[in-house]
């Protein structure tokens, strides 16, 4: 709930790894088991299989950036550049996030009594 909260406000990394230290050292007991850093977070849930892909999409929603228009670096409808320069790197101005219905569905009705419930 913790990942999904700081996901849908956009909290960057670095942020939800001090907020996770911070739980660590004053609120939660020695031997707890909630993860460190947001690295340990989300390769846990990607060892359970809800793993996500990222596909780069116009800032202006128009188009994503795949299939034909993948190595495209500005927008074909709309003009906008696809990147933002940061430095050296170069940014992606707008990442949608897919996440596969199947495998989290499988996940969601495993245990018995989720399935005993549905039927």
């Amino acid at each position: 709930m913790l990942m999904n909260m700081c996901m849908i406000h956009g909290c960057c990394n670095k942020f939800v790894d001090e907020l996770f230290s911070i739980l660590h050292k004053f609120l939660l007991h020695v031997d707890n088991c909630l993860f460190s850093s947001m690295y340990g977070a989300k390769t846990s849930t990607q060892h359970i299989g809800l793993k996500y892909k990222q596909i780069h999409a116009c800032i202006s929603k128009c188009v994503l950036y795949r299939g034909q228009y993948e190595n495209y670096i500005h927008c074909p409808k709309c003009g906008k550049e696809r990147y933002k320069q940061v430095g050296r790197t170069s940014i992606p101005m707008k990442v949608l996030c897919h996440f596969h219905l199947i495998p989290r569905l499988k996940h969601m009705y495993r245990p018995p009594t989720m399935s005993q419930l549905l039927q």
